[in-house]
């Protein structure tokens, strides 16, 4: 009798100790999911704070030659179009076009 109590208190040691060790890895395996999960949140908030920063350096720069493309473009004179080789036009020329082909429309009306 003594013997098949012994058994039984072993059978449930064992099974007490599967539990723990598997509780144990369960712990474990969900402390490196958020570790993993923690390290690709805090690394996508940094690279979206870069791009933000370079997004702000580029406006910046763009801002820059806008500027100076309206100073270039209101500094040129008569004078110095005319010293590159530009004459001004004797009379000013416009090209027309004739609308000779037929096309269709959705009624046919032309």
């Amino acid at each position: 009798m003594t013997e098949q109590i012994k058994n039984q208190i072993q059978n449930i040691s064992k099974f007490e100790q599967k539990v723990i060790f598997t509780l144990l890895a369960v712990i474990v395996m969900l402390f490196s999911m958020y570790g993993y999960l923690l390290n690709s949140t805090v690394h996508s908030i940094v690279l979206r704070e870069s791009a933000g920063k370079e997004k702000q350096t580029l406006i910046s720069h763009i801002a820059d030659l806008n500027a100076e493309y309206i100073t270039s473009k209101n500094s040129i004179t008569l004078d110095i179009a005319s010293a590159h080789g530009f004459v001004s036009a004797s009379e000013p020329q416009f090209i027309s076009r004739q609308n000779t082909v037929k096309t269709l429309s959705f009624n046919n009306a032309i």
